[in-house]
C-alpha cells in the first residue's frame, strides 16, 4: 500500500527521494550529531509539555468534539523511541510527524475590517518565498526570512522582529534556525517535533500560535516562516 500523505508532501518526483533523505544529507553537510538534534529535540518537547499543562494553547484552539487540547505523545513512548533509535537524526522522536488538525486565518483589508467594526489580531508587514533544490529543503525558511528582512530594511519598514516561530519539519533545522535568528525566542511553546505536522494547514498553524504568543509576551514584530516539501521556503512578518 503507497501512503498518499505521504508521497503528495514529503516526496520529490523529480529524484524520486523522501524529505527525510535530504534532511539526513542536509546535517551530514552541516556536521550535526545526533546528540545535538536530540539536545534540541528534547527542548522542543520540553516547552510543549509545559505550555500544555499551562494551558498556554486554550486562547487559540476550538475543540472538536471530544479532542482534547494537550494531546501530546506520552513522555513514556518518546522515551522508548529515544532509547531504540539514539543515533538516528531523523527519529520519530527528533522529527515532525503528520498529524490530524485543521487552522484558519481571517485575511482582509484594513478598510474593510473597518466597515466591518472588527478589530484585526494583527497587520501583514511583509511576504516571501524562495524557491530551492529538494536538498536544500530545510535551509529555505531562513533563506526567505532574510530576504525578508533584508526587503523590510530597503522599504524602511521596521526591521525589529521580537518573536519567531519556525515550523520544525525536522529537529535538524534547529540549530540552523538558532544561529539565524540570534537573541529572538523561537517557538516558545514548542513547534511541530512536539505537537505534530498538520500537513496543509501547518502554515497557518504556526502563523495563529505566533500570533497569541506576541500577545501574551508582548511583543510588537513577529516573524513566521516553513518550508515546503520539494524545495523551498516561506517567511511572513506581522505587527500587532
Amino acid at each position: 500500500m503507497i501512503d498518499p500523505t505521504a508521497y503528495d508532501g514529503l516526496f520529490c518526483p523529480d529524484e524520486k527521494k523522501f524529505m527525510r533523505q535530504y534532511a539526513l544529507e542536509f546535517a551530514a553537510r552541516q556536521g550535526y550529531t545526533p546528540e545535538l538534534i536530540n539536545r534540541y529535540a528534547a527542548e522542543s518537547h520540553r516547552k510543549a509539555r509545559e505550555a500544555t499543562a499551562k494551558g498556554l494553547f486554550r486562547e487559540e484552539i476550538a475543540p472538536a468534539g471530544d479532542v482534547k487540547d494537550d494531546d501530546l505523545v506520552p513522555q513514556e513512548a518518546l522515551d522508548k523511541e529515544l532509547a531504540e533509535n539514539p543515533d538516528d537524526m531523523a527519529s520519530a522522536y527528533s522529527s515532525s510527524t503528520p498529524a490530524d488538525a485543521a487552522a484558519a486565518l481571517v485575511l482582509t483589508s484594513g478598510e474593510r475590517a473597518r466597515e466591518m467594526g472588527i478589530q484585526p489580531i494583527a497587520r501583514v508587514i511583509g511576504y516571501a518565498r524562495v524557491d530551492s533544490p529538494a536538498c536544500d529543503f530545510l535551509g529555505a525558511p531562513v533563506v526567505a526570512a532574510n530576504e525578508l528582512r533584508d526587503a523590510m530594511k530597503a522599504a524602511g519598514a521596521p526591521p525589529d522582529i521580537g518573536i519567531v516561530e519556525a515550523n520544525e519539519a525536522f529537529g535538524i533545522q534547529l540549530p540552523l534556525f538558532d544561529e539565524a535568528f540570534k537573541g529572538m525566542p523561537i517557538n516558545v511553546h514548542g513547534g511541530a517535533i512536539a505537537l505534530g505536522h498538520p500537513l496543509g494547514a501547518a502554515g497557518a498553524r504556526i502563523t495563529t500560535t505566533l500570533l497569541y504568543a506576541m500577545r501574551r509576551y508582548g511583543h510588537k514584530r513577529g516573524l513566521a516562516a516553513i518550508c515546503y516539501g520539494g524545495g523551498g521556503g516561506y517567511a511572513l512578518a506581522v505587527e500587532s
